[in-house]
């Protein structure tokens, strides 16, 4: 199998449906959606849309990406924007910053 079609079978399992059930949510051939999870067919992106839609995972999942560790990243992100909006508006350098703190702990 390869990993797209391993994730959407992990997926799929569990959320324990079959793969007649998976395949009539998306409105495919269980037997194009087995040669997917089998590695012997490629998943359209509008396929893997759908899988994500279906069991509510992220798109990401299929990339080998662990959503959580994004979603961490993210919030990180977004707590630590303001700040760095505030220093490129004082046209402050994160080299220059990193510079100030550095004298400022040898003190």
């Amino acid at each position: 199998m390869n990993n797209v079609g391993t994730t959407i079978k992990t997926l799929r399992e569990e959320h324990n449906d079959t793969i007649e059930e998976l395949a009539s949510k998306l409105e495919l051939n269980h037997k194009d959606l087995s040669d997917i999870e089998n590695g012997d067919q490629t998943a359209s992106l509008q396929i893997l849309r759908q899988v994500a839609l279906t069991y509510d995972a992220s798109l990401s999942t299929f990339i080998g990406e662990d959503p959580k560790e994004t979603d961490e990243v993210y919030d990180k992100f977004e707590k630590w924007l303001p700040f760095i909006n505030t220093m490129e508006e004082k046209g402050i350098t994160p080299e220059a910053l990193i510079e100030l703190l550095d004298k400022q702990s040898e003190e």
